[in-house]
């Protein structure tokens, strides 16, 4: 290496700023002597001086400077930090004086100790920035040499250095000096008991090491400066350095080996980068600098260095470390041009090379193979994720950069490759360019016909514009797999948001798609997808929403007053819900209607609370629909845990049609593996019966029905009703199409519907008709329990005679099977005539029996009869005759048989029998049976074995052809 040339006039720049404050403590000190009975020297002069001067406050206590210049301390600080001194020293003596002589004012300079901290961080007591103004500070122009002392013995020194997550302390160094003049200085830092201590903010210990100075000097010579330092500290570092600094800013440093231990030096990492780095003592070799300082900036210099440690890791929050040998080399030149490479090997296979050259513009450029993923954005590894922690665990990169950087613009392209168990990810293009006015940047990604780009400008006193698009992407690239829904289509979407402002960011999004699908089972094949957002970022933390997005063939969703601020989100959103497209997905694939759900809510954290309105204008599930045919109203105020994916509604209101209402203290949510658990609890149920007429199912009411439930749970395939109280009363209820008629109905049961339980109660009427029938004085008991809803028993009157029957309905079985048992006392035939009118027949007598029907999805499924009478029994002449021909003559007619029918039946009207029984049954879906009518006086018995229907046919046919 050439040997560094020098100048007088240009060493004297190394002791300018030494000079400086020797100078502004001298001057401070002389004036406040002066000035040291004056209140107007120490509240304004002294302060204004300083601030003058050094830009800063300086103060004393316990100031002589007669014979000799003393203070007990002296402290310099900022004026915003004045709690925060840069720099302390105690018990100061400095003998001087006046005039000069041998052209010095002070011939030694002693203290104590002296004490330099520097703080930095977000507190009040930052100094960070005043040390660095006063540094750079220009010089003043003075000669230094009359005011620097000849000597300089420092006894103690401490410095200390704060950072926001860490800190280290040095003590128990002392100085030196013996400064003949600018070429003939030495200055020499000694260890006397030193320490240094420093907090790990991993452990959040304080650990401290002691440490040697071997050699620790600045020597000045006609050549320049020569410094040499040896350093040993078992727990921070082995270091050996030599310098030399010559005139004109030209310097030479050389640092044969240094060994870097991983105690003190790791914390050091932790605190400044927030990572986690673990290594073995780190070698440096070889390192070298040679160059020359112009204004600002090094200028023909040369470097060199190489680093490596056998053992090396990354760990990072939920990521497995990353971990092996790490190799770094590095060297550069700049002449008339650039030439600087660094190269790094990590692990097995995995490499990085940084090169670039030229003077302006330079080119650059930047290579790396098998770089772990966690190395590109440890932060993104913190997100409490699954999926992405897994992908970034498992992924490694590869990146091929290049550019070039001018003397007002930076650019540049980079290419980022993701392989991921062995599969080669698609890659993301990063294109950039900084200029003096303006910064522009672009990342994309190309998945075959899918593009994904995010883009921010910004330009010169105005705001940042960020732009994110994905054109044509499919939606399973982002859909989150682990779910059991996979959801097929491509969409588009965009997304821009304007930093002019910081304190009111406009956004505003767009997303859309012709086709969004699945194969899950339910979810409809296609369905249109459009939505467009816009909104704005009031202040860090503060979003503001609004917007309306469609899909499907009637689903939309609208947000007004939407805003997030604080963790907590308020919202005023409109639903609309076509259930055909959802009902199969849901589990209820024959559910159908239309669903609109207004609603004002807050969400805090895992938390939803709010109130909801839902209104139906249709709704049913399969052959069954509400029976209303206008809007349906649901009013409630809800919460909701989006983790647990339970909730609570409470206050429930639903208002049907005018006079039916039904409302709920409060409805229970839990999930189970299949479907919900919900529990009702405090229900009442209201109803005005004339509703039924409105709606086509009764011809008129007049009634009300009611009911109390303390509780109504569903879940599990299992339901429990628990009813205190439930009552129809109608004084009239006609149902339509020909059905019955009720008059003075009444109703009333109460206790609890489930498993080995049943509600009971009791069922009055006055009077029923139906088919011409009128049956009275109806009353019996009914229960509802496991075996559907029975009835029995009940007893009426029916025409004269009296009437037990019993039946069943079972309401949750499919087809809603109903069963009816009777058994009939004392019936008069003549009243049956009377009150039904059967066509061509005229019965009297007095009837006992038994019936038993069965129905079953409005079949009739089981029919048997048994009618008998002893006493009393006439049928009127024609039906008998008609009986005979049937059954004796072959239903062949004329005179004579006539005539002999005639001698046989005689000419009244109604012919007596002296017993009569009759047995129907169903058969093949036809009532078919047999009839026994016996008559003494006539010695005739008559058995019938035909279709009731077709003896009642072959009647019509003898009346109309005698």
């Amino acid at each position: 290496m050439s040997e560094i040339p020098a100048t007088p006039r240009s060493r004297r720049k190394w002791l300018l700023r030494l000079a400086a404050l020797a100078l502004t403590v001298m001057a401070f000190l002389a004036l406040l002597t002066w000035f040291f009975a004056t209140p107007l020297m120490e509240n304004v002069l002294l302060p204004a001086a300083a601030h003058r001067m050094l830009h800063a406050n300086i103060d004393t206590t316990g100031l002589d400077i007669y014979p000799i210049l003393k203070a007990d301390t002296v402290q310099f600080s900022d004026f915003k930090t004045p709690n925060a001194p840069v720099l302390s020293i105690s018990n100061l003596e400095a003998p001087w004086r006046w005039p000069a002589r041998d052209g010095r004012y002070i011939d030694s300079f002693s203290a104590s100790d002296a004490t330099l901290q520097i703080q930095s961080g977000d507190t009040m007591e930052s100094n960070l920035g005043f040390v660095i103004g006063l540094l750079n500070a220009p010089s003043s122009g003075i000669d230094p040499m009359p005011y620097i002392p000849r000597t300089i013995d420092i006894a103690q020194i401490k410095a200390g250095i704060y950072l926001q997550d860490w800190h280290t302390r040095l003590q128990g160094l002392a100085l030196a000096a013996s400064i003949d003049a600018i070429d003939r200085a030495h200055l020499r830092l000694y260890a006397n008991d030193a320490a240094i201590e420093w907090r790990n903010p991993l452990s959040n210990a304080v650990e401290s090491s002691s440490f040697e100075l071997s050699s620790a000097s600045v020597t000045g010579t006609p050549a320049g400066y020569e410094a040499q330092l040896e350093l040993h500290a078992p727990d921070l570092a082995d270091i050996t350095l030599a310098a030399r600094m010559a005139d004109e800013g030209a310097m030479h440093i050389d640092v044969p080996a240094a060994t870097l231990y991983p105690a003190y030096w790791r914390g050091l990492a932790a605190g400044l980068t927030g990572l986690d780095l673990q290594f073995d003592p780190i070698q440096i070799e070889g390192a070298a600098f040679e160059g020359s300082k112009q204004g600002a900036t090094w200028e023909n210099w040369t470097a060199q260095a190489g680093l490596h440690t056998p053992h090396f890791s990354l760990a990072v929050p939920e990521i497995a470390a990353a971990e092996g040998p790490l190799s770094i080399s590095l060297s550069g030149s700049q002449e008339e041009a650039l030439h600087a490479t660094v190269s790094a090997s990590f692990g097995e296979g995995q490499h990085l090379s940084l090169s670039s050259e030229g003077k302006d513009p330079i080119s650059w450029s930047a290579t790396s193979e098998g770089i772990p993923a966690v190395w590109l954005a440890p932060a993104a590894a913190r997100v409490n994720n699954a999926v992405l922690n897994q992908f970034i665990q498992e992924s490694h990169l590869a990146l091929n950069a290049a550019g070039t950087w001018t003397s007002g613009t930076l650019k540049g392209n980079a290419e980022l490759n993701f392989t991921q168990a062995g599969r080669a990810l698609k890659p993301l293009v990063l294109n950039f360019e900084r200029g003096a006015d303006h910064f522009e940047a672009a990342l994309e990604s190309r998945q075959e016909d899918a593009l994904l780009r995010l883009a921010l400008r910004q330009q010169q006193d105005s705001g940042m514009l960020v732009e994110a698009s994905a054109t044509a992407l499919p939606i399973a690239a982002w859909w989150p797999q682990p779910l059991p829904l996979g959801l097929d289509g491509l969409i588009t979407a965009s997304v821009s948001a304007d930093f002019t402002d910081v304190g009111n960011v406009p956004w505003q999004a767009t997303l859309q798609s012709d086709r969004i699908g699945s194969t899950a089972t339910g979810w409809p094949e296609s369905m249109p997808l459009q939505a467009s957002l816009t909104g704005a970022i009031e202040t860090p933390g503060t979003v503001r929403v609004s917007g309306e997005a469609a899909f499907g063939g009637g689903n939309m969703l609208k947000l007004e007053d939407t805003r997030y601020a604080a963790g907590t989100l308020t919202t005023s959103l409109e639903c609309a819900i076509y259930l055909e497209d959802w009902a199969a997905f849901g589990g209820v694939p024959d559910l159908y209607g239309d669903l609109v759900v207004q609603a004002s809510l807050q969400a805090a954290g895992e938390q939803l609370t709010g109130n909801f309105t839902a209104t139906a204008e249709r709704l049913g599930h399969g052959d069954f629909a509400l029976p209303y045919r206008s809007a349906i109203t649901l009013q409630s105020q809800a919460t909701w845990n989006t983790a647990t994916r339970a909730g609570v509604l409470n206050e429930l209101q639903m208002a049907l049609p005018p006079g039916t209402a039904i409302s709920s203290a409060s409805v229970d949510l839990n999930p189970l593996e299949t479907g919900y658990d919900i529990a009702m609890k405090a229900t009442r149920i209201e109803s005005d019966l004339a509703q039924l007429a409105k709606l086509g199912y009764a011809e008129s009411a007049e009634g009300t029905f009611n009911a109390d439930l303390p509780l109504l749970h569903a879940g599990g395939g299992e339901l429990r009703v628990e009813a205190t109280g439930i009552a129809i009363t109608a004084a009239t209820l006609f149902l339509s199409d020909g059905g019955p008629r009720f008059f003075d109905l009444s109703l009333s049961g109460a206790g609890n519907y489930a498993p080995g339980e049943q509600i009971t109660g009791a069922l009055q009427a006055s009077r029923v008709e139906s088919g011409g029938a009128r049956i009275t004085a109806i009353s019996g008991t009914w229960n509802f329990g496991d075996a559907g809803l029975k009835f029995s028993p009940l007893n009426a009157t029916l025409f004269g005679g009296a009437v037990e029957a019993s039946a069943v309905l079972q309401p949750l079985t499919e087809g809603l099977p109903i069963t009816f048992n009777a058994t009939f006392e004392n019936v008069d035939l003549a009243a049956f005539t009377t009150e039904m009118k059967p066509p061509d027949v005229n019965l009297t007598g007095i009837v006992r029996g038994t019936v038993q029907v069965a129905i079953a999805a409005g079949q009739l499924t089981l029919f048997e009869a048994h009618l008998e009478a002893n006493e009393g029994v006439t049928i009127n002449r024609d039906m008998v005759e008609s009986i005979l021909l049937s059954q004796q003559f072959g239903g062949v007619t004329g005179a004579a048989v006539t005539r002999t029918l005639r001698k046989v039946l005689g000419d009244e009207p109604q012919r007596p029998f002296d017993s009569a029984a009759m047995d129907l049954t169903l058969e093949d879906g036809r009532i078919t049976g047999d009839a026994r009518l016996e008559s003494e006086s006539l010695g005739l018995t008559v058995d019938i074995k035909a279709d009731p229907k077709a003896i009642l046919e072959a009647l019509r046919a003898r009346q109309q052809n005698p």
